[in-house]
């Protein structure tokens, strides 16, 4: 599979469309992943993460561009969180494979605007 077939599957079970499970998969065991608030460095942690946080409203999401070059991608994509707390938020993630599996990851958002969203009382400094 290309670097966006595989991005997409991970989008997939990320969003709940597929069991968390199918990640196992596809990314890679020492898989490095970074984002505004946490770092993995095995793709088994980042999913218990992930099992261990989900939020409890639905989340959906619409991807609005996708580059791949060589063994990368890049996805941008809105994010829409419904419920209590509805938020929508762009964000960009960059993957890198190797060997048919994600073996890094790069979150990018604007982790201010996060927080302020999840907290109204948030004042950045």
């Amino acid at each position: 599979m290309n670097p966006t077939e595989l991005a997409k599957i991970y989008m997939k079970s990320f969003f709940g469309e597929k069991p968390l499970e199918d990640l196992s998969s596809i990314l890679s065991e020492d898989l490095k992943f970074a984002g505004p608030f946490y770092t993995f460095n095995t793709g088994e942690e980042y999913i218990e993460s992930l099992r261990e946080s989900m939020p409890a409203d639905a989340i959906s999401y619409e991807i609005l561009q996708e580059v791949e070059k060589g063994n990368s991608c890049c996805l941008v994509y809105q994010s829409k969180r419904h419920g209590v707390c509805g938020v929508d938020e762009i964000m960009a993630q960059l993957f890198e494979v190797s060997n048919n599996q994600i073996i890094r990851i790069r979150l990018i958002l604007d982790a201010a605007k996060l927080l302020k969203n999840n907290n109204p009382d948030y004042k950045p400094n």
